[in-house]
């Protein structure tokens, strides 16, 4: 939303009128929300952990590797949702539609064993299933840094996706 708030501003061309990179800008903004996203979920973590007595597993540094992936998601996504919306208001219906579409089949919100078979592979192709399977490995399977790692590396493609059709979407000049 912060793109768009910038393009309605005027910001955006200011900011394109001096010598720097328009990428800088992006890499900037998405920098400090998954900073910010990141510290969020360490809190969350922690928080459920000392405050409810939710299991961390035997590594709890290593759920830094699928929060830091689905961070990124949410954040590469973000973009992904302003590229095509065609104002500011039109940012979190679409966003919320999709994510919690993709939380319901991903299995944030009951196991995804209680799916049936066509959601279970459905899922497969939502990044939440892959968060949610990193955070089960580590978690309540109590595997090690090792089971994180294809799930955290498949958050980061998605990521990658996510953000590189945001940016080929994104209207620089509305």
């Amino acid at each position: 939303m912060t793109l768009i708030d910038e393009l309605e501003l005027g910001t955006l061309e200011r900011i394109r009128a001096t010598p720097a990179p328009i990428w800088t800008l992006v890499v900037g903004k998405l920098l400090v929300r998954f900073t910010i996203g990141v510290i969020q979920m360490v809190l969350l973590l922690a928080v459920g952990h000392h405050a409810f007595g939710v299991s961390v597993g035997p590594q709890p540094a290593a759920l830094l590797l699928p929060s830091a992936g689905i961070v990124f998601v949410g954040t590469a996504f973000g973009v992904l949702v302003a590229g095509p919306a065609p104002t500011r208001d039109a940012v979190m219906p679409l966003g919320a539609i999709a994510i919690v579409t993709m939380c319901a089949i991903g299995g944030c919100w009951w196991p995804i064993d209680l799916e049936p078979r066509w959601m279970q592979d459905l899922a497969q192709w939502f990044p939440t299933t892959w968060a949610m399977t990193g955070f089960k490995d580590l978690m309540m399977r109590r595997q090690t840094v090792t089971a994180a790692l294809q799930p955290t590396a498949i958050l980061f493609v998605f990521g990658l996706v996510f953000l590189a059709a945001g940016l080929v979407l994104f209207r620089w000049r509305r």
